[in-house]
């Protein structure tokens, strides 16, 4: 067979192409270049999976080493992905190709496919290949031959068996794979456990649970992927960065990879407890630095490499994680011999005075540094004797270190929490830990960042709703001025043709602003030194002449969205966290989420 050439054959290069060939027996022909097929390989994608696993035979070509298939890893979170939408996809088309054509043959393929990708998948779970293309034959011979026309007969005869193979297949790949049920054995960790299951071996970290591992000497660095899966226990207690020896004993172990509170597999915190969630700021330029006890001598890691030699740099400066957290903890106590069994966790913060180059430099976790200073907190403390975190602050007192919870504050729910995150400086924030007395920690995003990162990162590719990303980009910077002169500055630069709409959207925005503050102001005005009630603030709102300001087209809209957000504010002002300052309503609205929808329609209203 004559090899293809982008030069010859252009067209059969981009992406892929599908090639029907009518005959006696109808045959489908998928056409993909090599980089796309490995893409789809590296997503573990079953179809892509069944052409590596065939028989010897029936394969044209052997010389390409990428394609053997001891050559590819499966990572099984996305073998859980690809094979359920895989076979959920062809159901819902099974049904919905049905009505197509008078044979239903179509339909009656899909659902053959439907059960043949889920019997697949679980030989791969089980084998680690597809053993046998043959085991849907039967199938296949028995649905193509039947005679019925309404589609409710088949539904019944072979949704419960898809069912039962999917709920196998998902059991199978998590219990025997990801350690998922096992209960946790009280003072050991859990990789301990899960390297005994697999008497020792550690291929099943990078295949099973997409863990990344890194030789360091006799010591192997083990920390997450963007693949790895959050509902592994061992993935959460290495995530962020732990250390084995020759004898898989855990030399270092970081804090434990804290999840998003919109996490399924999230901890379960007690808001209840006498101790209230403790939150700690974390800004885009922190990096997590482990110090441990091994071979005489205190040594550290992050949570990407063995040994903390990851760069900092602004492109003037340039210094290793390691030497300038050397440098900030000379001038501190090393920890006496009792300690030597703890692991202690510092957050070390570089100054982020950024330089915009392109909206993930401004975005985007970016270590970037300034003439080589930060600042060292404790974040945590792991003792390796019962292989778990511990109560951090009596070792930051005793060694006189200081320590993030200086820097706390505290909620009784979480809707407080995720309030007080809204009015955080997108730039400097990315999010939020908290945790409860039993140390449970979760994290809540800093939602306006990632609003930001969305809005820079995506005009490009959508010019025409411009404005409308304009003002939500206003809005988000609207009240952190750092941050504000920062994202006009980046616009200037690399879009040159939104500076005269971003300067209007930004006049405009302030004058709905400014209108909005008189009219909240002017209805709470104390009436002989006295709180107004609610009654009375409600009236002083309605008798705002709005159509001064106003499109009369959609005046009661425009009405009822001031009238809703004004007594909303009203109402619930004292509960508000300290840090917003009531005398502006629209400081108030990027504390709440749920009012996103108020400015464009005031926007688009205002003359």
């Amino acid at each position: 067979m004559e090899q293809l050439n982008d030069t010859e054959h252009p067209n059969y290069y981009d992406g892929y192409h599908c090639l029907y060939l009518p005959n006696e027996i109808d045959i489908n022909v998928n056409l993909y270049k090599q980089s796309t097929f490995l893409q789809k390989l590296n997503e573990t994608w079953l179809q892509a999976l069944m052409c590596i696993y065939l028989p010897q035979e029936h394969i044209l070509r052997h010389d390409i080493q990428e394609l053997a298939p001891e050559n590819v890893t499966i990572y099984h979170k996305k073998l859980a992905r690809s094979v359920a939408a895989e076979s959920d996809k062809h159901f819902r088309m099974a049904k919905r190709k049905w009505k197509k054509e008078e044979n239903h043959r179509t339909g009656k393929k899909m659902l053959i496919h439907t059960i043949r990708g889920l019997q697949f998948g679980i030989q791969i779970v089980q084998h680690e290949r597809i053993i046998d293309y043959k085991c849907a034959n039967e199938l296949y011979h028995e649905i193509m031959s039947r005679t019925d026309d309404d589609w409710n007969v088949y539904e019944q005869a072979y949704k419960p068996q898809y069912h039962e193979l999917r709920d196998h297949f998902i059991k199978i790949l998590l219990k025997d794979k990801m350690m998922i049920a096992n209960k946790h054995v009280e003072n050991v960790f859990n990789i301990v456990q899960y390297l005994e299951n697999t008497n020792g071996s550690m291929e099943p970290l990078t295949k099973f649970l997409a863990l990344k591992l890194t030789q360091h000497g006799s010591l192997v660095h083990i920390c997450d992927t963007p693949d790895s899966t959050n509902g592994s226990p061992v993935v959460i207690e290495c995530g962020n960065g732990l250390l084995l020896d020759e004898n898989q004993v855990v030399v270092s172990k970081s804090v434990s990879k804290v999840l998003n509170c919109l996490d399924r597999h999230k901890p379960i915190v007690d808001w209840k407890t006498n101790v209230t969630a403790h939150v700690t700021r974390s800004v885009n330029m922190s990096v997590l630095v482990t110090m441990y006890y091994y071979e005489s001598e205190w040594r550290i890691h992050t949570e990407s490499t063995p040994d903390a030699s990851e760069t900092l740099s602004n492109g003037d400066h340039t210094v290793s994680v390691r030497e300038l957290f050397w440098k900030l903890f000379g001038s501190c106590a090393t920890p006496i011999e009792e300690d030597q069994n703890k692991c202690f966790v510092f957050r070390l913060d570089t100054y982020n005075y950024l330089r915009a180059r392109k909206a993930e430099d401004l975005i985007i976790d970016k270590y970037v540094l300034r003439e080589e200073k930060g600042t060292l907190h404790l974040q945590c403390v792991i003792d390796k004797s019962i292989s778990c975190e511990i109560e951090m602050q009596p070792f930051a007192q005793k060694y006189q270190w200081p320590y993030v919870s200086e820097f706390g504050f505290t909620f009784d729910k979480l809707q407080k929490l995720q309030n007080y995150c809204f009015g955080l400086s997108p730039l400097e924030v990315t999010e939020v830990w908290y945790h409860d007395e039993k140390l449970r920690r979760v994290c809540v995003l800093n939602a306006q960042r990632e609003s930001l990162m969305t809005l820079l990162t995506s005009y490009p590719t959508l010019p025409t709703n411009g404005e409308r990303l304009v003002l939500d980009i206003v809005r988000a910077t609207y009240y952190d001025q750092n941050a504000s002169l920062q994202v006009e500055m980046f616009i200037s630069q690399h879009y040159c043709e939104l500076v005269t709409m971003f300067d209007n959207v930004k006049k405009r925005f302030g004058a709905i602003c400014d209108y909005l503050d008189d009219i909240y102001q002017q209805a709470k005005q104390p009436e002989n030194g006295e709180p107004v009630d609610q009654k009375t603030f409600i009236s002083r709102v309605n008798a705002v002449k709005l159509e001064e300001k106003f499109d009369n087209n959609v005046l009661k809209r425009v009405r009822d969205t001031v009238f809703s957000a004004l007594s909303a504010l009203y109402k619930n002002e004292h509960e508000l966290p300290k840090e917003v300052d009531v005398s502006r309503v629209s400081q108030y609205f990027a504390y709440r989420q749920t009012d996103r929808g108020v400015y464009p329609l005031l926007y688009n209203a205002w003359k």
